[in-house]
């Protein structure tokens, strides 16, 4: 890696240090769900970064580091699913026609909107145990130590290569059972490939932009189908309140037909990301030119199929 690129990366983990560690002070006195959903990303595209340079963060000072952005992420992650619920509610409380429908709506959405200020005040009190002083002067101590991997870049498309044979593994395996959890581990696989991908491209590899452009439209179906996943569960809960129910039957029955419309909707959801992850990894190993001498042009234009982990190589070259 050169000098010049390593000086990039370095320059890119200061900003991204920069970035959250601007964003944590404001989650603890703003109420607004782009501040928590930045948090969030910054953690994770920070860690990154320490990843990269620290390839093993299981030693040492960085493992702190990833620690803390893991537990800044699972502490803000129920307000972040409330934030988004209560967003697709209030597009369907403007979307439908039926009053009783949209009663119906406006009753989860005020119990969801009480239940985010609980979970908004517990992650306030946990985030609040971080020291950001003493994490901005571990995190620069070590970025600008000489702990570093000599060639971050052979890190990340180390990374790269791994991150692929994984996603690829959580397709065959969503593709088995198409069941919530295989979902969430492909969806996970996907973003952590994708955030490398992203790295990659930021250091000048402009060849990663495509695929960085495909998962992140994959990505957002999947994000679209977890947020439903999200919504139906919340509505099972707030159904199955003795209170409401009983008093209530007219608005549970219009909630339990939306909630039947979004399953049917799920479906064809499912069938979509399906395809369109099989037709973006059967892009990226479809072929590898033989290189053999024919008349003519002194090549043979026939090919052969990759798997996954020549694909990986591929990913990156």
């Amino acid at each position: 890696m050169s000098a010049t690129a390593q000086k990039k990366l370095l320059e890119l983990a200061n900003k991204r240090l920069e970035k959250f560690v601007s964003l944590l002070p404001r989650v603890l006195l703003s109420d607004q769900p782009d501040t928590i959903h930045d948090t969030r990303v910054y953690s994770r595209r920070l860690q990154q970064v320490i990843r990269v340079f620290f390839p093993q963060p299981g030693i040492g000072k960085a493992r702190k580091l990833v620690r803390t952005l893991r537990r800044t992420r699972r502490s803000l992650g129920a307000c972040r699913n409330l934030d988004v619920t209560i967003a697709i509610i209030q597009k369907k409380i403007r979307a439908t026609k039926e009053d009783t429908v949209r009663d119906a709506w406006r009753e989860v959405q005020q119990d969801l909107e009480e239940k985010r200020t609980r979970e908004l005040l517990r992650a306030r009190r946990e985030l609040d145990q971080c020291d950001v002083m003493a994490f901005i002067k571990r995190a620069r101590a070590l970025l600008d130590s000489g702990d570093r991997a000599s060639d971050p870049e052979q890190s990340l498309k180390k990374t790269i290569k791994q991150g692929l044979i994984d996603w690829s593994d959580a397709l065959d395996k969503a593709m088995q059972d198409q069941g919530q959890n295989s979902f969430h581990a492909f969806r996970i696989a996907g973003k952590r490939l994708r955030y490398a991908l992203e790295l990659l491209a930021t250091m000048g590899d402009h060849s990663s932009n495509a695929r960085v452009k495909a998962l992140k439209k994959l990505q957002d179906q999947i994000g679209e189908w977890h947020d439903r996943q999200v919504l139906l569960q919340f509505v099972a809960d707030f159904i199955s309140r003795p209170d409401f129910l009983a008093a209530h039957p007219d608005l549970a029955r219009a909630l339990l037909a939306e909630m039947d419309s979004e399953k049917q909707r799920d479906a064809v959801a499912i069938v979509g990301i399906l395809k369109d992850a099989q037709r973006i990894r059967a892009a990226w190993t479809a072929v590898k030119p033989k290189r053999r001498a024919v008349k003519g042009n002194g090549e043979d234009k026939s090919a052969e199929p990759l798997d996954s982990r020549a694909a990986a190589n591929s990913a990156v070259q």
